[in-house]
């Protein structure tokens, strides 16, 4: 729960010795996309310390429960203690599949988005005030064979309405390799529709 207090565990910055670091949850279920296009996350905001080499670590509680894994921090300058973990609900299937199978495969748009809100509609002139606002395209992704664009507003997939990033992780997550969606989305003042086939993330994502 939010300001209980977590460790987490890792080699950072290539050390040979595992280090611990501390701090509180700061938030639970955030949004957060990578910059790179790869599709993204529910995660868990901490302030305990995150540098290259813990990622992949545990996020523990005073407990010792696992509760999540370490894999991304805020890198810009003035911004501190803004590290994400995946929720082990999250990650659980995954780790499971991953025993079973070996590998996994996620399917990928190859979109970076953020959530429209009002405030968001405001400010940009934006025709609907919810839905997911593509910020940019990965070049050559299923985004761009579908004809989508940065700048367009996706409001629903299949039946599904998307009105939040957290509705667009939901439903790739319960989604495959291959699959074909249907997308309804907003270009400037027009309503538009495509159909999207979902590829497997590459390995440089």
């Amino acid at each position: 729960k939010v300001n209980s207090t977590v460790s987490t565990y890792g080699f950072p910055m290539g050390g040979d010795r595992i280090s611990v670091t501390e701090g509180v949850v700061s938030r639970i279920e955030s949004d957060i996309y990578a910059h790179s296009g790869a599709d993204g996350h529910l995660v868990i905001q901490t302030d305990a310390a995150i540098n290259p080499g813990n990622s992949g670590g545990p996020l523990v509680n005073m407990d010792g429960e696992v509760i999540g894994i370490t894999n991304m921090k805020i890198a810009q300058v003035g911004v501190e203690g803004m590290g994400y973990a995946i929720s082990i609900n999250e990650a659980l299937p995954v780790i499971n599949t991953l025993i079973e199978q070996g590998s996994i495969s996620r399917p990928w748009m190859g979109i970076g988005v953020t959530t429209v809100n009002e405030m968001v509609a405001s400010i940009y002139g934006l025709a609907v005030n919810e839905g997911v606002l593509i910020t940019s395209v990965v070049t050559g992704s299923p985004a761009v064979k579908a004809g989508l664009n940065q700048g367009d507003i996706i409001t629903k997939i299949n039946d599904t309405d998307i009105t939040t990033t957290s509705d667009l992780a939901e439903l790739l997550y319960k989604s495959k390799v291959g699959q074909k969606i249907n997308i309804t989305y907003w270009r400037g003042d027009t309503q538009e529709t495509t159909e999207l086939t979902l590829t497997e993330m590459p390995s440089t994502q």
